[in-house]
């Protein structure tokens, strides 16, 4: 049996734990949602894990942070982790500093014809 599941564990602890800490009432409209960052990072680095439990678990437990109607946060993460898990290959390949080439085939078409 594999010994991995603890960081993932680890880091769903984390990103609820920052996303239920008080903020000021101007700030908290700008605060991400640190355990959807969490969710999507899972589902690229290790797709394999069990990744829409783990975005129904952690909507689950922020609708009831939250005192949303349930299922609200679950739905929101699985919609967002759908497509990081169906282009995950694709996005481990991509260099942070290279922009992908249907990019710039845009912004030569934008500039017309030479």
């Amino acid at each position: 049996m594999s010994n991995r599941w603890w960081p993932l564990l680890l880091a769903g602890v984390v990103g609820l734990g920052v996303a239920s800490a008080p903020l000021p009432a101007a700030l908290s409209a700008w605060r991400p949602d640190l355990a959807l960052l969490v969710v999507i990072y899972v589902a690229i680095h290790q797709p394999k894990q069990y990744v829409i439990a783990w975005a129904v678990i952690t909507g689950v437990l922020l609708d009831a942070q939250h005192a949303t109607p349930l299922g609200q946060y679950a739905l929101a993460h699985i919609v967002a982790v759908y497509l990081p898990l169906r282009l995950h290959q694709r996005l481990i390949l991509l260099p942070v500093q290279q922009p992908p080439i249907s990019n710039r085939c845009w912004r030569t078409r934008a500039a017309g014809p030479r």
